[in-house]
């Protein structure tokens, strides 16, 4: 069959009936991807996949012979295979194997190759995520481009993404607390806008007031002191040139973000004013070829600042004034500077 393309190649095997020469064809066109999804490979899974039933049936059943001797790239793709011949089939085929292949990107900083329909497989089995595999997706899901946002999102346990001191403490923390800080938590996460808007400070505050604001202060002052301690969890360095374990889980930050904002509705107090502060400095420490943290974190910090005002906020906006250096920050820090200046002392 040298010299037909993999199509047609497939349409042979499929002809002739014979369910290990098709499997032939779909691990060639594998590996000329190099174990990598590719176009070769993209057109073979999608012709296999819109075959009848009964010859699905058939291809599903002779994979997992091909597994054991099978790489790491090559047994990831027959599993992504089975997955999606098995589609409208009864029952569930190679569920554990995907569930194992699954766990290999727990340590990497997002999911790639077929980690994704393995991870919908077992949302769509009723099965919740691995926690370190939930914030591989998350974090995935947070790229501006990512196609990833309307499956991460029905993950909702665990409420933060395991991996920083500061978020696996809340979690704990809240175990032994009233289920309003579980929600209050999940709130936070949802802090993605430059602003709070209106609803959201609405929703945060009726949230507050269940639990009350000086209690609320006291405990969340203690999370934002953990902010950027080393990782619990080491991740696996990937293509990007910065230490992806120096970086803010891009996840956990909006929870800093809502979690500032709330700080921002509590009225003055020294401790909140200093605590916002150190997350400013916490947020834009620069990492080696990636630049700040989180300049997004440090701009909801000095926000809150600017909003719970008074002389210890002022004093903090003083001494960040002649600290930092991030141009878009610092100026946010002058104007808020002013305001409180502006006001009668």
């Amino acid at each position: 069959m040298s010299g037909l393309r993999y199509g047609e190649r497939v349409d042979l095997a499929l002809a002739a009936g014979d369910p290990e020469a098709v499997l032939d064809v779909a691990v060639a066109a594998c590996e000329a991807c190099r174990g990598f999804p590719g176009m070769v490979w993209d057109e073979v899974v999608e012709q296999l996949a819109g075959q009848p039933a009964g010859t699905r049936t058939r291809l599903v059943a002779v994979i997992p012979a091909r597994l054991a001797p099978a790489p790491g790239g090559l047994r990831d793709a027959l599993l992504y295979l089975s997955l999606r011949l098995s589609h409208g089939l009864p029952g569930e085929t190679l569920a554990a194997e995907r569930r194992e292949a699954l766990g290999r990107v727990a340590d990497c900083w997002q999911v790639f190759g077929p980690a994704a329909a393995f991870a919908e497989a077992e949302l769509d089995a009723g099965r919740p995520l691995p926690p370190a595999v939930a914030a591989a997706l998350r974090r995935d899901a947070e790229g501006r481009f990512s196609s990833r946002k309307a499956l991460a999102a029905r993950v909702t346990e665990p409420v933060l993404n395991v991996g920083e001191q500061w978020a696996e403490t809340a979690m704990a923390d809240i175990l032994a607390l009233r289920p309003v800080w579980r929600d209050l938590l999940a709130h936070a996460t949802t802090a993605r806008a430059l602003r709070p808007t209106a609803t959201w400070e609405r929703t945060g505050r009726a949230l507050l007031d269940g639990i009350g604001p000086g209690v609320f202060r006291a405990r969340t002052l203690g999370w934002l002191a953990l902010a950027g301690r080393p990782r619990t969890l080491t991740l696996r360095q990937d293509f990007r040139d910065a230490p992806v374990n120096e970086l803010l889980d891009p996840f956990n930050a909006n929870a800093l973000r809502g979690l500032t904002w709330l700080l921002a509705c509590t009225g003055p107090d020294g401790e909140t004013a200093t605590a916002l502060g150190a997350l400013v400095d916490t947020a834009l420490r620069r990492v080696p070829h990636h630049g700040p943290r989180h300049p997004r974190v440090a701009s909801s910090a000095v926000y809150a600042l600017d909003r719970i005002g008074g002389p210890d906020a002022r004093a903090e906006l003083r001494r960040l004034v002649e600290s930092i250096a991030h141009r878009t920050t610092l100026r946010q820090i002058e104007a808020a500077l002013a305001r409180q200046e502006s006001q009668p002392q």
